[in-house]
């Protein structure tokens, strides 16, 4: 009987059929090993997923999608399969806590990596051009950490409402 064993570095690789190939060896008498063909005897996945895509419900949020029932959602696509007992973690390049509040009930996995963070909608009469979209920590089904992913430009909100200005003439 015989053990090697190696230190795995985190290649960033995704390698499904490792070999390894023996040659050479004698028993204790001398006597060489009999003919061994590899096989396929185990994978290696250090391969952290990525956030390929985003999509948005809508591009522009304004007084008409807020109030009781009214939803947002942010769709986000990854390159593989993902655990879906990690739900990513979504923040937004601007304060939009008062006008999105997560809806983690009805927020869900659509299928093995698409995931579906929804939002419920409040009028802040607050006017947010381009916000982007950060996504990090999901998982891999393997358990291989998303790497971060920064999306630019994807919707704005515009909940203000318009001021009017009196003005009197001058007569």
């Amino acid at each position: 009987h015989y053990a090697a064993t190696y230190d795995v570095a985190d290649a960033n690789v995704d390698v499904d059929a490792v070999q390894i190939g023996v040659t050479g060896a004698k028993d204790a008498a001398g006597n060489d090993q009999q003919a061994y063909t590899p096989a396929d005897e185990f994978g290696i996945d250090t391969l952290n997923p990525a956030a390929t895509s985003v999509a948005v419900s809508d591009a522009l949020l304004s007084d008409g999608d807020t109030g009781s029932g009214k939803t947002f959602t942010v769709t986000v696509d990854f390159s593989e399969a993902m655990n879906q007992n990690v739900a990513p973690t979504i923040v937004f390049s601007t304060a939009v806590a008062t006008t999105l509040t997560v809806n983690a009930g009805t927020s869900h996995w659509a299928d093995a990596d698409t995931y579906a963070a929804v939002y419920d909608v409040a009028d802040a009469n607050t006017t947010l051009p381009n916000v982007d979209v950060r996504v990090t920590g999901g998982q891999d089904a393997v358990g291989n950490t998303q790497s971060q992913a920064d999306f630019a430009n994807y919707f704005s909100i515009d909940t203000q409402n318009p001021a009017v200005l009196i003005a009197t003439p001058n007569l």
